[in-house]
């Protein structure tokens, strides 16, 4: 070959080799360039030393590290030591110690990195092994994202739920969940209380396992009227035995439960024993029938006694008119025979020949029987003044006439006493500040017989 023909090729071929550099850089400069545009961190880890050979720019955005902060530096310096120890035992344990053929699939996990202002940021990472000429996994290439706000969410709702999950544990009430066939898919500590099995007992079989036949249809028809009218059953009073046999009073709510597009998925269910407060209710409702009978039994027994009552009054009143009547019959002898015995011999002793003193006497006797007749024809006024028999005597003599001299005498007494006796009757009759004459008004209150 000519000298010219070596220096030809020599030329061609380096102008090759210019071209497919300047090819690879322009190809370089391109991957880099879509590198900074994707919206994803692009990122190149060293298996061997764990640490960076390429991180793309948007890492800053994330992270707050440039690439050239980070390029060269160990994984483990932004990783948390619990996250470092998932993506040890997802890439270097598993795949290449374990495993003749490293996984060539991409390999999903979320990892918290330390932010360069020290707080924590969560990444969604997808990586894989990348190989040399002899297929040998040399390094890990793959894409992250920011995942934090998901990451806080799904912890905001994992303690939502482990919050809601011991407030069911700790509550009272029985609560469980089923699907629509009825099949238990959760149930607290009060549940299994209430019905006397295990939770490893009651978890995934079908409710009806545990209820007589009778009890598990009438279930049957209540969560089927919650799934066809789609409406909350409340307060259902229900009878159920339990796993030892004892009857149990309870009162359920059932409710629909709905997947995210609201389609029925399930049920749930809220049970309170109410067993004691039902044989509460029943002790006060035999108390209040044995009350309610002894009541009736007492208002026969006063209306008996009313009866009776009514009876022996019935009779006093007929023993009470027969005495008044016998009494009327009594005064009006007493009357008729002082009228028929007494005073015509008294007439006829009046018309003898008696002396002064005898006169008096016989006025005297005639004035008195007058008054023993007159409550037999109306009350005395003397009676409502509460006069002695000595005061009825002298008011007696007053009404007659006599003065005080002559009562005197015939009385056989002082005539201050007499006047003792006058002052007393007139303030009994209330007639001590009146200018009234005695005899006069003892006259105009009594009528003769």
């Amino acid at each position: 070959m000519l000298l010219s023909d070596i220096i030809r090729e020599n030329q061609f071929n380096s102008k090759e080799k210019n071209q497919a550099k300047n090819k690879l850089i322009e190809n370089d400069k391109k991957y880099r360039l879509l590198a900074g545009k994707i919206t994803e961190v692009i990122w190149a880890l060293d298996l061997k030393k764990f640490q960076f050979d390429y991180v793309s720019p948007l890492v800053e955005q994330v992270v707050g590290y440039t690439p050239e902060e980070i390029v060269g530096i160990p994984l483990e310096r932004f990783v948390r030591p619990d996250s470092m120890e998932n993506v040890r035992e997802l890439f270097h344990r598993r795949y290449q110690e374990k495993l003749l053929y490293p996984c060539i699939k991409p390999q999903t996990l979320d990892i918290g990195v330390y932010h360069k202002s020290g707080k924590t940021v969560w990444l969604e990472a997808s990586a894989r092994f990348y190989r040399n000429e002899n297929d040998e996994a040399v390094g890990i290439v793959g894409v992250a994202r920011d995942c934090t706000k998901r990451k806080i969410a799904e912890e905001i709702l994992r303690q939502r739920e482990e919050r809601y999950r011991n407030i069911l544990s700790n509550i009272q009430e029985g609560y469980c969940e089923a699907d629509l066939s009825g099949n238990l898919l959760f149930c607290n500590k009060a549940f299994c209380k209430i019905t006397g099995y295990s939770q490893a007992e009651l978890w995934g079989r079908n409710y009806s396992r545990f209820m007589r036949e009778d009890e598990a249809k009438g279930l049957f028809h209540i969560f089927n009227k919650v799934l066809v009218t789609e409406t909350q059953a409340k307060s259902i009073n229900y009878q159920v035995t339990t796993r030892n046999g004892e009857k149990q009073y309870l009162k359920i709510s059932v409710s629909l439960l709905n997947d995210l597009d609201g389609r029925p998925m399930g049920f749930c269910g809220i049970v309170r024993n109410i067993t004691e407060q039902k044989q509460t209710e029943d002790k006060l409702r035999r108390s209040y029938d044995e009350i309610e009978n002894q009541v009736n039994e007492r208002m026969a027994d006063l209306k008996k006694s009313q009866q009776e009552l009514q009876d022996a009054n019935t009779t006093l009143k007929i023993l009470l008119e027969k005495k008044d009547e016998n009494k009327a019959i009594f005064e009006k002898t007493v009357v008729s025979n002082v009228k028929e015995l007494v005073l015509p011999i008294i007439s006829v002793l009046a018309q003898g020949n008696l002396n002064e003193k005898q006169r008096i006497y016989l006025e005297l006797l005639s004035e008195n029987l007058n008054q023993i007749t007159k409550p037999f024809l109306r009350k005395s006024p003397f009676q409502y003044a509460n006069l002695t028999p000595t005061e009825v005597q002298i008011a007696g003599m007053i009404k007659c006439g006599k003065t005080t001299k002559e009562i005197s005498a015939l009385m056989n007494i002082g005539i201050s006493t007499v006047d003792f006796h006058r002052n007393n009757i007139r303030k009994k009759l209330e007639l001590k500040k009146k200018k009234v004459n005695l005899q006069i008004y003892l006259r105009s209150q009594e009528s003769d017989l």
